[in-house]
């Protein structure tokens, strides 16, 4: 097609469709739904028992299976717990003499805790627990603070997730992910009996700090990679948050200039007088490399910017799985150009085939289908995110953004020449210049929406596999005494709504799970490829001591399911979010001890 043809194409799409586009995409789901239709629920695949509980108004976070023990945190629980051994802040603890391989899903359930004492602290039957360091002005709390909107430091509980590294004298540095804006990553020294040697923040500063950190894994060259939530607006159908650099209204116009965005604001404090943060820095997947000596972060811009919860780093060194978390989320996979290095690379979006029409989550599967978005390495990328630098509030203008719109997506998806200029609703930065890809990189979301991927996910979370399973079905040969033939990987969805139970879109499903939430599974195929995606576990509704008014989900069942942890023998530990009971889960938030495998 001539050059000319798609460029007065893409104008007339951009100041033409525009508008009908967002009417398409701020419609409603319709009033009416489908019939529900008629089905008998399958008996559930394997066997699950309940392992522990976390105190009130907190949740597991962070599991690490050792040989002895599970290492873990617990996040924001009740500051005003009481009783004999009560977690009032967040901690890094574990259950200690506790070997899981010994613990078999037929034994009775960890008994739900009855006494207020049991309520507010992690509780289990089966083991003991140790606390190895808590947020506090005296302990973990010296090496966390966040940067609030007056510039004043604050305590935070958000402790996300470990990644543990162990040297042959047994000497341990425990890195920890701190979901928080601005987020943080601390280390944690520790001797061979778990005692605190030494802690620190890592320095962020090199990468203009980080908005909120999820989910980390060790790559197989030993490098931790972290999850960056970023600086998107979860659910939005449009890109970079529009209120990021507007300036906030305020009665006294003496008091310091604000932005409308709480993160924008916070990042700003962090930052400091005089730079105000571009958003196109946050979002990314962070490799901390030479972790056991002077570490040093590295965002890796080339795998994409969206809300990342957790990442895959397939034994190959190459393939990449990337859940996207957030309400309308996308299922990612990033295949890098070299082995063990993840500077550059190609990103594909994931189309999903839904097979069989409006159904019970627990009825229904997935085809997978992968969209190419397009290829960068991380200096390319960051060239386009310079571009953005400097933008601050008094750049804003009512009824434009400052940053990239639907109209420059669009523009990119029809193969236009140039971006659109700003009356066309494009963006001052890049307005008529030529079509390049940095849509993809820097709007990962919209580019794969446009392009037809599937963006209808409820805040995916705990995108998990394990390694060596997947290595001796694929190669014949690991560290397992199993055979293992085929190897899966598992996501959890805390909550089935939005796009996920409307009657339209690729994901059509029934409410009937709602707020008790799925685990999802994918084969691994060979060269590590993954085509489907089949229900694994359901939450259950009808709890039978309670009408369904009442909200609850059954309590011998998962309650809005997040971290999901895959053991070397193919079982599966799940912990639930906290939510208020109302909101459908758990008085206290559960970790379960799921086997597929157990008929």
């Amino acid at each position: 097609m001539n050059k000319n043809k798609i460029s007065l194409l893409a104008v007339a799409v951009a100041l033409g469709l525009t508008g009908c586009w967002q009417k398409e995409i701020d419609r409603a789901p319709p009033s009416s739904k489908p019939e529900k239709p008629e089905y008998e629920l399958p008996a559930r695949q394997g066997e699950l028992m309940r392992l522990a509980t976390a105190p009130i108004a907190g949740q597991v976070t962070g599991m690490v299976v050792r040989d002895d023990s599970l290492l873990m945190n617990v996040k924001h629980p009740n500051s005003n717990a009481t009783g004999e051994v009560p977690i009032t802040a967040g901690v890094i603890t574990q259950f200690a003499n506790l070997d899981l391989r010994q613990i078999d899903v037929d034994f009775d359930n960890s008994s739900w805790p009855t006494t207020a004492g049991e309520r507010q602290t992690l509780w289990s039957t089966f083991a003991g627990l140790e606390i190895i360091a808590e947020v506090a002005e005296d302990g973990l709390g010296d090496i966390q603070y966040v940067v609030d909107k007056d510039g004043e430091a604050e305590l935070s509980d958000e402790l996300e997730s470990n990644v543990l590294l162990v040297a042959d004298d047994g000497t341990q540095i425990l890195y920890t992910a701190w979901d928080d804006n601005p987020g943080a990553i601390s280390r944690l020294l520790l001797d061979k009996n778990d005692q605190v040697l030494d802690t620190e923040l890592v320095d962020l500063s090199g990468v203009a700090g980080t908005a909120g950190v999820r989910k980390g894994n060790l790559t197989p060259w030993g490098t931790p990679l972290f999850a960056e939530h970023g600086a998107t607006e979860t659910g939005s159908e449009a890109p970079t948050l529009t209120d990021w650099n507007k300036p906030l209204e305020q009665e006294d116009a003496a008091l310091p200039i604000r932005s409308e965005s709480d993160i924008a604001d916070r990042l700003d404090a962090y930052l400091g007088e005089g730079e105000f943060p571009n958003p196109y820095r946050y979002g990314y997947m962070m490799e901390l490399t030479n972790p056991e000596g002077e570490v040093s972060v590295e965002k890796r811009f080339a795998m994409g910017r969206f809300e990342h919860d957790s990442a895959m780093i397939m034994p190959n060194g190459t393939t990449v799985y990337l859940g996207q978390g957030g309400i309308g989320g996308v299922l990612y996979k990033f295949e890098a150009d070299s082995a063990n290095e993840l500077r550059s690379g190609t990103l594909y979006a994931a189309k999903v085939h839904q097979d069989i029409p409006y159904n019970h989550p627990s009825l229904v599967s997935f085809d997978v289908e992968w969209i190419e978005l397009g290829r960068a390495t991380d200096a390319e990328v960051e060239g386009w995110i310079a571009d953005f630098d400097g933008i601050d509030m008094d750049d804003y203008v009512e009824g434009q953004s400052s940053y990239l719109t639907n109209a420059d997506v669009l523009a990119w998806s029809v193969g236009a020449s140039h971006y659109p200029s700003v009356a066309e609703g494009g963006n001052p930065t890049t307005a008529g210049l030529a079509m390049d890809d940095r849509v993809v990189f820097l709007e990962t979301r919209q580019a794969a929406k446009f392009l037809g991927a599937s963006a209808e996910w409820s805040n995916m979370s705990g995108l998990t596999f394990n390694t060596e399973r997947a290595a001796q079905a694929q190669y014949g040969s690991s560290a397992l005494d199993e055979d293992v033939t085929q190897a899966y990987a598992y996501f959890a969805i805390p909550t089935l709504s939005h796009q996920m139970v409307w009657a339209f879109g690729d994901i059509q499903l029934t409410t009937d799970t709602g707020y008790c939430g799925m685990v999802y599974r994918m084969p691994i195929d060979d060269n590590f490829e993954i085509n489907r995606i089949e229900p694994a576990l359901f939450g259950d509704k009808k709890y039978p001591d309670h009408n369904e008014a009442n909200g609850r989900c059954h309590r011998d069942s998962p309650a809005q399911p997040s971290e999901l942890v895959v053991m070397d023998d193919g079982r599966v530990l799940v912990a639930e979010e906290f939510t208020a009971l109302n909101q459908g889960g758990h008085q206290n938030a559960a970790v379960w001890l799921y086997d597929p495998y157990k008929e």
